[in-house]
């Protein structure tokens, strides 16, 4: 079976203060290979900066409401206009030490880039992708 995928460059902002909103590139990543995760890869100024893989379904429940625990939270915005997707990243440096870094972006750019997904596997098919690859694999 081909692996297809579907990549969405969509403008992002670290809100790093509340008075200061640095710009980001955000590259979300879809592979029917692993057809339950999406990835984010994050730039500046078209300097590689991290890479997070976290569920489609977290990406997907975010886009309505809260949704998440841990590393990664997604949330859209309550205001009504313009309507924004926020991104709460969070990773341990060390034991003692957690660092969080709040992303924000435009919901509508994020539901096209999901939606994309969903038409190339809908929810509740992606096994059948895993099997199909499986088979590939030991065939």
């Amino acid at each position: 079976m081909q692996e297809l995928s579907i990549d969405a460059t969509i403008r992002m902002r670290y809100l790093a203060h509340p008075l200061q909103c640095i710009p980001l590139k955000g590259v979300f990543s879809y592979r029917t290979s692993d057809p339950l995760a999406v990835r984010l890869e994050l730039f500046s100024r078209n300097l590689p900066l991290s890479t997070w893989t976290f569920s489609r379904d977290l990406l997907m429940n975010g886009l309505g409401a809260r949704s998440g625990e841990g590393d990664v939270e997604v949330w859209p915005s309550v205001e009504a206009q313009p309507r924004t997707l926020y991104l709460a990243l969070s990773g341990a440096t060390s034991v003692a030490a957690r660092r969080r870094a709040l992303l924000c972006c435009s919901a509508p750019a994020a539901e096209r880039f999901v939606q994309k997904t969903v038409a190339l596997v809908p929810p509740g098919n992606e096994e059948l992708g895993l099997e199909a690859a499986l088979a590939a694999l030991l065939s």
